[in-house]
């Protein structure tokens, strides 16, 4: 025990000197004049040769001449690029540049090739003096990055910006990179699921700032100088007209890396990261979900300008039957007694904004209290399932048909149209077959209903009714619905549809809001089963026609809708189309009732071609004897 206290004190004493004597020899180093001295590193370097900090620079000074080697070395130590080999440098100051890479080299054809650059990451540089015997590892280090940062970029505040009473500055933040210099902002207008291929506009954030402000103007550019910083202006201004656009940030990190809030330029949905976009509207009008009475006062939801507008209800290919002026949000119609059908309101801003055409218009459906026998049923669920307005942020449209495989989305029934013009499809489909009505079936009798209305009630609503035509989009229906109309036909009723695509997905509906869509089915409410093709221009070729709803070759189509199988009970009357096995144009039994389907997609539009006109008044012939 006492020999083992004698040696820990021996070991205690010949620390206490170490560290006496360490002490003093760092007090002269401290005190000894340096050999290298005034080190300065231009720390960062993008070796990916976009002219932007291809390449780092150190500097240092020597106090004394002498043979050195200055290396850039990893965080083991290891040289990964030797600057100086063994070169005689005079006293004063040195200037090396590394690019990031390793040595090159020459191959055996005498072809010279650059060294590939290092890993990313920290690296230091090591000066060694052979005639002094000295090696200096300065505290400051080169750092190599040649990723791009991941910018992402959200809007603050509304993605929908009316522009009718003032132009507000709409403010874009990004982050991903700190905001160390001048970022940049691209706007590209939307054009259905993509935006065009060039920016219309750009703007820059302030020095050090994360966000910059977009003043609604379009034709301005300002850009970098070098890529990275210096701003430069060119273009003249105008006001952004009504439509949706999209904003992309860019911005460069400490090595002059410029990253993208989008994956592609020009951006498209699913390439933009974060919510950058915003919907800049003029003049709306909402189209109403459920048919307006005659004899009655009715409402309509308008966004107004602040001058006030006119407005005018026109029957399609009829007369006017109201016009007159108004302000305000509520627009009031007194409906006089007129007859039933699908009519469009337009209202037309008095003092349009510049940016704005100051129109709009969506389609209404008028109808009379007295039942008819034939129930002709307009699509307001589809108005409203392929409006192309934005529901996320991202500036792209989300209507139904846009929506991935099992996504649903709530919208409201009484949204306003994004499209100034109406609504989609209208002029090729409803609007084409009620310009056909009154311009050559004006003493139809007819009863004409929505879709959404038809849902609310849909079994004690078709009692009243005999037979259904149901004359454009009706790719979305209750579950209800379809449940009662199959039930119809089977109890004796005749549906006829000239929708493509229709009565295979379902939404659920309240008295204001729709959700959906379901999954497609592969067979529609009536138990058949089609496949759409493209084909090469053909007219529709009546194989059999019990029916007589054809007379001949008809049209010219390019999508027919092929029948691919037909419910056990169901019995072909009429068949036509490109292939006999294959109808595009069918009418059945199913029950005690008939089914008949047109599956030329464009049909109504043809409307003027005789044959075509001459099938579809058979077809209302079929319906109403």
């Amino acid at each position: 025990m006492i020999r083992a206290t004698q040696i820990s004190r021996v070991v205690f004493g010949l620390l206490v000197l170490a560290t006496f004597f360490a002490f003093f020899a760092a007090q002269r180093l401290k005190h000894t004049d340096p050999l290298v001295y005034s080190v300065s590193v231009k720390r960062y370097i993008s070796p990916n040769a976009d002219g932007l900090d291809d390449k780092g620079r150190v500097r240092f000074r020597t106090k004394k001449a002498d043979v050195v080697t200055v290396e850039v070395v990893d965080r083991t130590g290891r040289a990964v690029r030797a600057l100086a080999d063994d070169e005689r440098l005079a006293a004063g100051p040195h200037t090396f540049y590394w690019n990031g890479r390793y040595r090159g080299y020459v191959d055996s054809d005498g072809k010279k090739h650059r060294g590939e650059a290092v890993p990313d990451g920290a690296y230091r540089v090591r000066i060694t003096m052979r005639n002094n015997g000295r090696t200096f590892v300065p505290d400051q280090f080169f750092v190599v990055d040649s990723v791009p940062p991941e910018i992402t970029a959200n809007v603050l505040g509304g993605h929908s910006v009316s522009i009718l009473r003032g132009r507000k500055p709409i403010t874009v933040k990004y982050s991903g990179v700190a905001p160390s210099k001048r970022a940049k902002f691209l706007v590209y207008r939307v054009r259905g699921q993509r935006t065009g291929r060039k920016a219309v506009a750009s703007f820059m954030s302030s020095q050090g700032k994360d966000s910059g402000v977009w003043d609604q103007t379009i034709g301005e550019f300002q850009s970098w100088r070098d890529g990275c910083t210096g701003v430069k202006t060119t273009g003249r201004a105008r006001p952004a007209p009504v439509a949706g656009y999209v904003i992309v940030a860019q911005a460069c990190d400490a090595a002059s890396n410029r990253g993208d809030s989008s994956s592609e330029l020009p951006p498209r949905a699913g390439t933009t990261r974060g919510l950058s976009g915003v919907t800049l509207t003029g003049v709306q009008i909402a189209p109403p979900s459920r048919p307006v009475l005659i004899s009655t006062r009715a409402s309509f939801r308008v966004n107004p300008p602040s001058g006030g507008y006119s407005y005018k209800l026109t029957r399609v290919g009829g007369p006017t039957i109201a016009n007159g002026r108004a302000r305000g949000q509520t627009l009031r119609i007194d409906i006089p007694k007129v007859a039933g059908g699908l009519y469009t309101l337009r209202v037309a801003a008095r003092k349009p904004v510049r940016g704005d055409r100051g129109i709009a218009r969506t389609p209404v459906a008028i109808t009379a209290r007295r039942n008819q026998k034939l129930l002709i049923v307009q699509p307001s669920i589809a108005w409203q399932a392929t409006n192309p307005v934005d529901m996320t942020g991202d500036g792209f449209p989300d209507p139904y048909p846009q929506l991935p495989p099992g996504k649903q989305q709530r919208v409201a029934l009484n949204r306003f149209l994004a499209l100034q013009s109406g609504t989609v499809g209208f002029g090729a489909q409803e609007g084409a077959f009620a310009e056909y009505l009154a311009r050559s079936q004006p003493d139809l009798e007819a009863q004409t209903v929505t879709d959404a209305a038809l849902a609310a009630n849909p079994e004690e609503s078709l009692k009243a009714h005999d037979a259904i035509l149901f004359t454009g989009d009706e790719r979305w229906i209750t579950a209800e619905l379809g449940v009662a109309l199959r039930a119809f036909v089977q109890r004796g009723g005749k549906v006829a549809f000239f929708s493509q695509d229709a009565f295979r997905r379902t939404v659920s509906l309240t008295a204001t809001e729709m959700n959906g869509p379901s999954d497609h089915r592969q067979r529609d409410i009536f138990g058949e089963t089609v496949e759409s093709v493209r084909e090469a221009p053909a007219p529709v070729v009546p194989f059999e026609d019990e029916l007589g709803l054809l007379r001949g070759l008809t049209g010219q189509f390019t999508v027919f809708e092929h029948s691919k199988q037909q419910a056990r009970d169901a019995k072909i009357l009429t068949s036509a189309g490109r292939e006999a096995d294959a109808p595009a144009l069918i009418g059945y039994t199913l029950g005690k009732g008939t089914v008949i389907r047109v599956g030329a997609r464009g049909w109504n539009a043809e409307l003027g071609d005789p044959n075509v006109a001459y099938a579809t008044a058979a077809i209302l012939e079929v319906l109403t004897r």
